[in-house]
C-alpha cells in the first residue's frame, strides 16, 4: 500500500468543510489507511469563518494563506509541504465521493495519474457548463488526438514527480487541473479515468462559466503550443494558404480583377506561420532530446 498526501484547497467553505474532512478521515481509517496518509488543508485566505472552523479540526496539517491566491496556488502550497510521493487532491465542498480515492490509488504506480471522471444527474443538469465542457474536450481531442472524459476534475491522484515536472507551467487559478491533464496527455504519460458520481455542492460555486471557460481555452492552446506547436500552428498556416487560393480563384472568376493584395497578404502570412511552426517544432524536439 502506497503512502499518499491528500491536499484539500479551501476558500470560504464554512458550510460543508468540517463534514467533508471528518467524513474523509473516518473513511480512510475504516479502509485501513490510517498510517499511510496525511491530510493537508490549505486555507486560501478565507473570510467567512472557515479559518476558525479549520482551527478546531484535529489530525490535519493546516496551512493558511494570508490572502486569496487561487486554487492552483493552494495546490502548489500543498504539494510543497507534502511528505509522500503520491498526491491526491480533493475539493472541500462535498461534491466528490471520498470512496473513489481507494480505487484511484489502486491504479498507481502503473499510471502516472488517475482521475475521477464526473457523471450523473448533477452534471447533466448543468447545461451551460456542459456546453463549455464539450467545447473544451473537443478542442483537446483535436489538438492532442486523445479524448478526455473529464478535463478539470477536482478529484485525482498523481505522482508528485509528475507535478514537479510541469509545475512551472501551472497557473494560480482553477486551470491547474486542466493544465496538468493536457501536459500529461501531450507528453504521453499514462492517465486512467474512473467514472465517479458528482454530488450537489455545499455553498456557492466559485466557477464563472464564461470567464473560466475562456481561461481554460487559453490554457489548452498555450500548453499544446508549448509541447506540440505543429498541432496549433500548422492548421492555421494551411488555412491561410487555402483561403488565399480560394479568394484568388473566386475573385478571378467573378470580379474584374484578382484581389492580389488580399491574396498576397494571406499567402505570405500562411508561409510565415508555416515556417514558424517548423522552427518551433525543431526547438521543442531539441529540448526533449536534451532532457
Amino acid at each position: 500500500m502506497v503512502k499518499f498526501s491528500i491536499i484539500i484547497p479551501v476558500y470560504n467553505e464554512k458550510i460543508g468543510v468540517r463534514k467533508t474532512i471528518e467524513d474523509l478521515k473516518d473513511f480512510l481509517k475504516k479502509e485501513g489507511f490510517e498510517s499511510f496518509y496525511e491530510i493537508i488543508v490549505i486555507d486560501d485566505g478565507s473570510t467567512d469563518g472557515t479559518s476558525e472552523i479549520l482551527d478546531k479540526i484535529d489530525e490535519i496539517k493546516l496551512i493558511k494563506h494570508k490572502k486569496n491566491k487561487g486554487y492552483g496556488a493552494a495546490i502548489k502550497t500543498g504539494v510543497k509541504n507534502s511528505t509522500n510521493d503520491f498526491i491526491c487532491i480533493k475539493d472541500a465542498d462535498g461534491t466528490y465521493p471520498k470512496e473513489a480515492i481507494k480505487d484511484l490509488l489502486s491504479f498507481l504506480p502503473e499510471y502516472d495519474m488517475s482521475v475521477g471522471a464526473r457523471h450523473g444527474e448533477t452534471i447533466k443538469s448543468q447545461y451551460v457548463r456542459n456546453f463549455a465542457k464539450f467545447f473544451l474536450i473537443t478542442l483537446v481531442k483535436i489538438l492532442t488526438g486523445t479524448r478526455v472524459p473529464d478535463l478539470n476534475s477536482g478529484l485525482r491522484v498523481f505522482k508528485k514527480s509528475l507535478f514537479k515536472e510541469y509545475e512551472h507551467l501551472f497557473p494560480e487559478g482553477f486551470s491547474l487541473t486542466t493544465t496538468i491533464t493536457v501536459c500529461s496527455i501531450a507528453n504521453g504519460h499514462p492517465v486512467k479515468y474512473l467514472p465517479i458520481d458528482y454530488h450537489p455542492r455545499k455553498g456557492a460555486s466559485k466557477i464563472h462559466p464564461i470567464i473560466d471557460t475562456y481561461n481554460f481555452f487559453i490554457i489548452i492552446l498555450r500548453t499544446v503550443l508549448y509541447f506540440k506547436p505543429l498541432k496549433v500552428l500548422l492548421p492555421i498556416a494551411l488555412g491561410l494558404l487555402l483561403l488565399s487560393l480560394i479568394i484568388g480563384i473566386l475573385s478571378g472568376l467573378f470580379l474584374e480583377k484578382v484581389l492580389d493584395t488580399t491574396v498576397t497578404i494571406l499567402f505570405v502570412s500562411g508561409i510565415q506561420i508555416f515556417i514558424l511552426a517548423l522552427i518551433a517544432d525543431l526547438i521543442v524536439n531539441k529540448f526533449k532530446k536534451n532532457g
